[in-house]
Formats: C-alpha cells, structure tokens, sequence
C-alpha cells in the first residue's frame, strides 16, 4: 500500500512540474544598454547620437555616455573630424540610482564599439 501511495504522490507532483511549464523563457530585465544610431562613421565629424534603456524604458536624459578610458560626454552626441580618430572607440552609459540625494549605486552598460573610418 505505501508503494502505490508514494507513486501516487510521485506521479501527481511530475504532472504539476510538467504543467507548469509553458516553454516560455521567464522574462529577465535587460538592465542598462547603450545603443548608437551609427556603429561605423568617417572621420569627417558626422554626428552619432547615443540612447540608453534600462530594462527597456528610455533613461537617455538621466545617464552619462563615457568614452572608456576617456572624458564622459556633455550631452549624449559625438563625432570625429580628425584622422588620428580613426580606429575603434568603446563606449559605455552609466545611471546612478538615488535614494533621495544620495547615489546609492551606479549601473554600468556594456561597452558598445564605434568604428571610425577615414573620409
């Protein structure tokens, strides 16, 4: 009697596994991504516009965009005029989180790549 009360109980719990997969992926958030309107550009100061997105809401007015290893932009626009530009750069977009006045942390994009060709 306790064999089929444990396969009784066995089989009822691997039915409710199995029903309670729809083969959906659960929805994970994006966190914060850089995106540019151009990955490549001539170095003849066409303009590249940055936008960041923090699980898919647009937070571009409320984050730096960085060049790594360089200054962080003003706005979120760049462009290259000179030929010792041409290369790649990478780029990143960061987002302080505030508890009133105070960041209490600083969310980091991964670094996008923009290649710059010569004119």
């Amino acid at each position: 009697m306790k064999k089929v009360i444990i396969l009784l109980l066995t089989s009822v719990l691997f039915a409710g596994v199995l029903s309670s997969c729809d083969g959906k992926k659960p929805a994970t958030p994006e966190g914060l991504v850089l995106k540019a309107d151009k990955y490549t550009v001539a170095a003849d100061g066409t303009d590249i516009n940055f936008t960041v997105t923090l699980d898919g809401a647009d937070v571009t007015k409320k984050t730096q965009v960085c060049e790594v290893d360089k200054l962080c932009l003003t706005g979120h626009t760049t462009s290259f005029n000179d030929p010792a530009d041409v290369g790649t750069h990478n780029f990143y977009a960061s987002y302080d989180v505030y508890d009133g006045d105070v960041v209490v942390e600083t969310i980091k994009s991964k670094e996008i790549v923009i290649t710059v060709t010569a004119e």
